[in-house]
C-alpha cells in the first residue's frame, strides 16, 4: 500500500499538477527576488506583467485550485514561507488568471508586539486565507489593486 502523501499526489488530476508547477515556480522566484531585490521591484515587476482584468472574471474552480497550489507549494518549500511571498504569488496567479485581485496588508498590536499580514482579495472575497482574515488586522495602506 501506498504512503498516504504519494496516494494523495495519485490523486491530483493534470490541472492540479499544472497549478502546482506554476505556483511552486512563481513562489520560487518570487522569494528570490524579495530577498535580493527587495518588495518595490518585485511589485513592480509582478504589475508590469499583469494581464487587464475585468469584475467577475476568473474562474471560480481554478482560483481555488491556485489557492490549494500556492498552500502546497509553500508548505514544501525549504524553509518557512511567510504571508507576503504567499501572497505576491497567489496576487499573481489570480491576475494571470484574469481575476481582479487586489493585494491587502494589514497590522495588529496584541500587548505590547505589532504583528502584520499580508493576503489576498477579489471582490472583497479573501483568497487563499481565513474569510476573516481581514477583520482583525487594520488596514497598513489602501488595498493595492
Amino acid at each position: 500500500m501506498l504512503p498516504r502523501k504519494l496516494r494523495r499526489a495519485a490523486a491530483l488530476a493534470p490541472a492540479d499538477w499544472l497549478a502546482l508547477g506554476r505556483a511552486a515556480l512563481v513562489l520560487a522566484f518570487i522569494r528570490v527576488g524579495l530577498a535580493t531585490l527587495g518588495y518595490g521591484r518585485v511589485r513592480g515587476f509582478l504589475d508590469g506583467r499583469s494581464p487587464a482584468t475585468e469584475p467577475g472574471g476568473g474562474d471560480v474552480a481554478e482560483l481555488e485550485r491556485l489557492a490549494l497550489a500556492v498552500d502546497i507549494a509553500a508548505r514544501h518549500s525549504p524553509g518557512e514561507v511567510a504571508c507576503l511571498p504567499r501572497a505576491l504569488t497567489l496576487y499573481r496567479l489570480a491576475r494571470g488568471a484574469g481575476a481582479p485581485a487586489t493585494l491587502r496588508f494589514g497590522v495588529l498590536r496584541p500587548g505590547d508586539r505589532l504583528l502584520a499580514h499580508a493576503w489576498v482579495e477579489i471582490e472583497g472575497e479573501v483568497l487563499g486565507d481565513r474569510p476573516d482574515i481581514g477583520e482583525g488586522f487594520a488596514p497598513l495602506e489602501p488595498a493595492v489593486p
